[in-house]
């Protein structure tokens, strides 16, 4: 049976296009298509966006996708079960070495029971420490805390857009003295400021968050890892297709208005579009 890193490998060759031309047109390092060809899928990036890859990789060399992907899922399953460990039949040395080690617990549990006895009831001295105890965080208040987190990160980038504009208009106010002073008529930029965010999408991240978008023809535009805080923004027309592994951590402004987000903490998408009515 031959693998899939095998198979796209020797396409490659046959069609004599080098690594770095393959790197450069999906988008990606050299090192991802240099593991994906030796079939190693150890880099802890998730199943996701290794099928992303080698979807893109075949139909890169006019291969036939859906065969890749199925094989792919079967290599990836084989590989599993590989590596289930098979317990070792005990021998006889180790049955004798757990006898002992039951014995020498036995014996300290007993001690121990002895030393709490003596502390609870006969020691009257207080050994009591006053620490403050602080519970977990009950699982009906965790999307209360999530929401808080939200709109905190909101009234920052108000704050953030608020105090950019304000040193905006001192900068054309300054200008416009400066024009009049000199006996130059002054000129003051119609433009509204919410022009800037028409028929844009503008993607915030939370948190670190891996994320790949794709164009209408399947190419990749965007693959990498958002920082916190960072932002990535497109037209609305653009109808690009996102892949995330954690779809919480992303804040979607349509317009300059916030619509939510993009999914749950934790929440795997793939090949979304995001469009005014998805919210």
């Amino acid at each position: 049976m031959e693998l899939v890193g095998q198979y796209l490998k020797k396409h490659r060759n046959y069609k004599k296009i080098g690594i770095s031309k393959i790197s450069k047109e999906l988008n990606i390092t050299e090192f991802i298509v240099e593991s994906i060809e030796n079939n190693d899928f150890s880099a802890d990036i998730g199943h996701v966006y290794w099928s992303g890859y080698i979807r893109s990789y075949a139909k890169l060399l006019k291969l036939n996708e859906k065969e890749l992907m199925d094989q792919y899922k079967v290599q990836i399953s084989f590989r599993e079960k590989q590596n289930i460990a098979i317990p070792k039949p005990i021998e006889k040395i180790e049955v004798l070495n757990f006898f002992l080690n039951y014995k020498i617990i036995s014996v300290f549990s007993i001690i121990l029971l002895s030393t709490a006895f003596y502390i609870m009831f006969i020691d009257d001295k207080d050994y009591s420490l006053n620490y403050a105890v602080i519970s977990d965080v009950p699982e009906n208040l965790q999307s209360e805390i999530e929401e808080f987190e939200f709109e905190t990160v909101l009234l920052d980038m108000k704050e953030e857009r608020k105090a950019q504009y304000i040193d905006e208009s001192k900068n054309i106010k300054l200008t416009t003295n400066n024009k009049i002073s000199g006996g130059l008529n002054a000129s003051v930029p119609s433009k509204n400021k919410d022009e800037d965010f028409k028929n844009k999408i503008l993607i915030k991240s939370l948190d670190s968050t891996w994320i790949q978008m794709r164009n209408n023809e399947d190419e990749i535009v965007l693959n990498k890892l958002l920082k916190k805080n960072e932002e990535y923004s497109y037209f609305l027309g653009d109808n690009y297709s996102i892949t995330t592994g954690n779809a919480g951590n992303l804040i979607i402004f349509i317009d300059g208005e916030v619509k939510g987000k993009l999914g749950k903490k934790g929440e795997v998408i793939e090949s979304i579009i995001i469009t005014p009515d998805l919210f």
